[in-house]
C-alpha cells in the first residue's frame, strides 16, 4: 500500500510542507547526534523525530474531517486525545522495549514541532 495517495487524499498542502519540514529537521538532528555521540542516539532521534511526525499526520488527518465549525472542533479534540495516547503507548515502548535513549528522542521529538514555525505563513 502506498502511503502518499493516502497523505494526499485528505490533507491540505499546508500539512504536506509540514511535514516536509519536520523529515529535514530529523534527518538534520539525527545526523548530527550520529556523528557526535554514535549509533544509540541516532536510533532514539529517529524514533522520536518519527513520533512528531506521526502526531502532525493525525492532527492533519482529523482536523481535515470536520465540515461545519462543531465538527471541526470536536475532530480537533479526538485527534489530540489520540496524539496523547499514541505519544505515551510509543515512549513507553521506546523505554521498556527497546531500551533507547531518553535525551536524544525526546530532543529530536521536540525539534520537530519547530516544523509547525517552519511553514507557517
Amino acid at each position: 500500500m502506498r502511503i502518499y495517495p493516502l497523505i494526499k487524499k485528505g490533507m491540505v498542502q499546508g500539512a504536506r510542507r509540514c511535514l516536509l519540514a519536520q523529515l529535514i529537521t530529523i534527518s538534520i538532528a539525527a545526523g548530527g547526534l550520529w556523528l557526535v555521540c554514535g549509533v544509540p542516539s541516532f536510533q532514539a532521534s529517529v524514533y522520536g523525530g518519527l513520533l512528531g511526525m506521526l502526531n502532525t499526520f493525525i492532527l492533519a488527518r482529523r482536523v481535515n474531517r470536520g465540515n461545519a465549525a462543531e465538527d471541526l472542533l470536536f475532530h480537533a479534540r479526538l485527534g489530540q486525545f489520540e496524539r496523547l495516547v499514541v505519544t505515551i503507548v510509543f515512549l513507553v515502548l521506546a523505554f521498556l522495549s527497546l531500551d533507547l535513549l531518553p535525551l536524544p528522542l525526546v530532543l529530536t521529538m521536540s525539534l520537530t514541532y519547530l516544523g509547525y514555525f517552519f511553514t507557517d505563513k
